[in-house]
């Protein structure tokens, strides 16, 4: 296992509780590839376009995470990543936010938790309504349970998504309409940029493959 390198800077470290730094650390070895704009959007939920991935950042490298430990321990369950951490020097900040991040909310896999919530509405919506009302009306807590999602992506050129944007200037490239609001931080169009053959299948990313859609679209695109 590579040496930590734990940095002195502290300011984005302190601004996450325990568990949250945990789950950082935790996406970062296990998923490769993964990066810091990512971390910040997926598991951080800021605005990565602002923060251009630096709150992840300034956590791993407190943490003595830099590039070469990204997704070397792929695959590895959460016991076994505290394991490994435990034998190296300077990990005793590293392993207290893995060991919080294991005793704080439940952690799933974000993908597998989608596709499973998808599946339980279709079999919801399927039921006879009765039963669905019973179960409603039965329910001795509204409070939803919170949850710590682990998700692996795949990182984007933020060039490719900028440049899509500025082709479309504002219109939607599948049902030719205007934007359907401005965003409130730079008064821009809000379009979405979609890949036309999924990464996750072989796609590219890059101008040829993507395409800026409304949002009522690219959902179309995916689900429709």
């Amino acid at each position: 296992m590579r040496k930590l390198k734990p940095n002195t800077r502290s300011r984005e470290y302190d601004s996450y509780s325990p568990s949250v730094r945990g789950s950082v650390a935790y996406a970062y070895l296990t998923t490769k590839k993964l990066g810091h704009r990512e971390i910040d959007e997926k598991i951080l939920q800021l605005d990565a376009a602002y923060t251009h991935g630096f709150q992840a950042m300034g956590i791993l490298h407190y943490q003595g995470l830099y590039r070469e430990h990204s997704g070397l321990l792929e695959s590895i369950d959460l016991e076994a990543v505290i394991s490994k951490m435990r034998s190296l020097p300077d990990s005793s900040r590293l392993v207290a936010d893995l060991v919080a991040f294991r005793s704080g909310p439940t952690h799933v896999d974000g993908k597998e938790y989608e596709e499973k919530l998808a599946q339980d509405i279709e079999n919801s919506y399927a039921d006879l309504r009765e039963k669905r009302l019973d179960r409603l009306s039965a329910k001795k807590d509204d409070a939803p349970r919170r949850i710590s999602l682990v998700t692996s992506v795949f990182e984007r050129d933020p060039d490719v998504i900028a440049e899509a944007l500025f082709i479309a200037k504002g219109v939607c490239g599948k049902c030719k309409k205007p934007a359907p609001f401005l965003k409130k931080k730079n008064n821009q169009p809000y379009l979405e940029v979609h890949h036309i053959v999924p990464v996750a299948k072989g796609g590219k990313d890059n101008l040829s493959n993507v395409i800026a859609l409304c949002p009522n679209c690219h959902r179309a695109m995916h689900f429709g």
